[in-house]
């Protein structure tokens, strides 16, 4: 995808301007680990005081007389989208070679993962001296897809330069552009071409460059007095295949690019001798050393030059924040002269950096650059394993995130997600919270999961000859058919209770209905007894109208008896 390894995310624009008086930069970005925010550092160079203000007095300043120039998103955005203005803090200037030089980091959040792009552009480049100048940009993409190795997003590559080199004309000359990539992807340069360059591609004539090296060769024989521009394109391509986002990288398929641009300037020189120019001497570190420094540890360097004839300056492209002092003579080694640097890096300055030097001499000549990189290390919030229950620990630019497991939450996953917050149980059941789980303990009558289920208690047929059972909550009831009652109508009812039969017959119990028998005993039994008392009434009466009356019997016997009321064995009277 073009648009991935294009210069991208973020480009500047630059309205308004005095195009004639820039001198190139670069820019570099990424991401904070916080959402969408991406963090920018660019580097821009002026004629002398005409940028946003730089001389040698405001070194380590900020300086801000752009106000009305932006970087600016371009595409992606909604709409073009002003960022920030392209002031910055001073970190070297040259006010023989007429160059200004600045640094500074930003940083923007954007609404989604891209791409975007954003540009710093201008309408013509100064005169130059081969090749048709025009509108220049610069630039980067920023694509915030995760990859797929590192798990985060692309770091792009870093490079810089001067603004200006200067080259004695009619000699064979090489430029070193400093290199290096945070995510350990290769580096590699090529020319700038398209959009990257707009109008100076291919603008240094008869030179070539190793992709690999990156290092610039030419002959300075075209023009002398000559002033050309030069477009380098710095891309990093992964060591083995992977993907970020939906697109597979191969290692030969650029991951992002960033830009970097100056100038060549080929003045004519007395001496003729082309190795006859100032050159870095012990104890200055070799060039393409580097040194690790700690957030707010101050780091030192030395850079100590000598040549055939005075040493009139050492020209700096440093971070922004570094301090240089002024040319002393070295006690040691007539001749030679040295310049101390001091940074003491901030935490929004995680990265690698570059100090690049230069040593000029009275006639002009200039050294090879000498540059050392910086790699200030982001401390690695997670060697603490910050995240509890097995959370993994994401480290960021002075923060860290946790990505927990599941049934956690919190900044370090300290919080066990209560899964019952949502009230999942149903029908009054209790919830039982646990890890990335929860259980319900179900009322009586409901069953499930989340006891959604009634529980059907008619399940096993409990009533009995025929009963309909009705399911209720943790209960049932039963509608008997007639002739029998109780709770699972085991009971028949008893229609002979009360005996519905008079004497004469038994009571046969059915269902729902009983039958009154004839008891042919009692009939017989009942007959029997009816005639006996017939015939013992018809007795008596025949008895009664038989006997003699009392008064017609003689009671004379009964005068010997005191009381004839008392009993029979009262004595008789003398």
């Amino acid at each position: 995808m073009y648009w991935f390894v294009r210069v991208g995310t973020v480009l500047l624009a630059c309205l308004g301007v005095d195009s004639s008086h820039f001198r190139g930069g670069t820019i570099s970005w990424k991401p904070t680990g916080n959402g969408n925010e991406v963090q920018f550092s660019f580097k821009l160079g002026w004629a002398y005081s005409t940028g946003p203000g730089c001389t040698t007095e405001k070194i380590g300043q900020l300086v801000s007389g752009m106000n009305t120039s932006f970087w600016e998103c371009t595409s992606g955005c909604s709409s073009v989208t002003p960022i920030v203005n392209v002031n910055y803090v001073c970190t070297g200037a040259s006010q023989s070679e007429n160059w200004e030089q600045g640094e500074r980091t930003f940083t923007y959040t954007f609404p989604g993962i891209g791409p975007y792009t954003v540009e710093f552009r201008g309408s013509a480049w100064v005169a130059l001296s081969y090749g048709s100048p025009g509108s220049w940009s610069i630039g980067t993409v920023v694509y915030l897809a995760k990859r797929n190795d590192t798990y985060q997003s692309n770091i792009s590559p870093v490079t810089t330069g001067k603004p200006l080199y200067r080259v004695q004309y009619g000699c064979q000359s090489e430029i070193v552009i400093p290199v290096v990539d945070a995510d350990g992807d290769d580096v590699k340069c090529r020319w700038s071409s398209g959009s990257e360059c707009v109008s100076i591609c291919n603008a240094l004539p008869a030179a070539t460059i190793d992709r690999d090296t990156c290092t610039i060769r030419f002959l300075a024989n075209h023009t002398a007095e000559g002033t050309f521009a030069v477009a380098v394109t710095v891309q990093d391509f992964p060591k083995t295949s992977i993907s970020i986002g939906s697109q597979v990288y191969l290692p030969s398929y650029p991951i992002s690019t960033v830009t970097l641009q100056f100038l060549i300037e080929t003045p004519s020189l007395t001496s003729s001798n082309c190795n006859d120019k100032p050159e870095f001497v012990s104890p200055t570190l070799q060039q393409g050393s580097t040194i690790s420094a700690k957030v707010s540890e101050a780091v030192n360097l030395s850079f100590y030059a000598s040549g055939n004839r005075r040493i009139s300056s050492i020209d700096m492209t440093t971070p922004a924040g570094m301090s240089y002092s002024f040319l002393q003579n070295f006690s040691l080694h007539t001749g030679t002269v040295f310049l101390e640097a001091k940074w003491t890096p901030q935490p929004h300055q995680i990265g690698s950096h570059f100090v690049c030097a230069q040593a000029v001499d009275d006639l002009g000549k200039t050294s090879d650059s000498r540059c050392i990189t910086i790699l200030f290390e982001d401390i690695d919030e997670c060697a603490s394993q910050p995240c509890q229950h097995q959370g993994t620990c994401l480290d960021g630019i002075n923060q860290f995130s946790c990505l927990c497991s599941p049934g956690y939450t919190g900044k370090m996953c300290e919080l066990d997600i209560d899964e019952c917050t949502s009230n999942p149980c149903q029908n009054q059941g209790t919830c039982n919270d646990g890890i990335n789980r929860f259980t319900c303990s179900c009322p009586p009558g409901y069953t499930g999961q989340m006891c959604e289920t009634d529980i059907d208690e008619c399940t096993s047929n409990p009533c009995q000859n025929q009963g309909t059972c009705n399911d209720g909550i943790n209960r049932f009831t039963c509608s008997c058919p007639p002739g029998y009652t109780g709770q699972m109508c085991e009971t028949d009812i008893k229609e002979c209770n009360p005996d519905p039969c008079n004497f004469l017959f038994q009571c046969e119990d059915r269902i729902n209905e009983y039958h009154c028998d004839l008891i042919e005993w009692k009939v017989a039994l009942t007959i029997s007894s009816l005639l006996i008392i017939v015939l013992m009434i018809m007795f008596f009466v025949i008895f009664l109208l038989k006997r003699t009356r009392y008064s017609d019997v003689d009671h004379s016997w009964l005068k010997d008896f005191i009381d004839i009321q008392q009993a029979d064995v009262q004595p008789k009277a003398l």
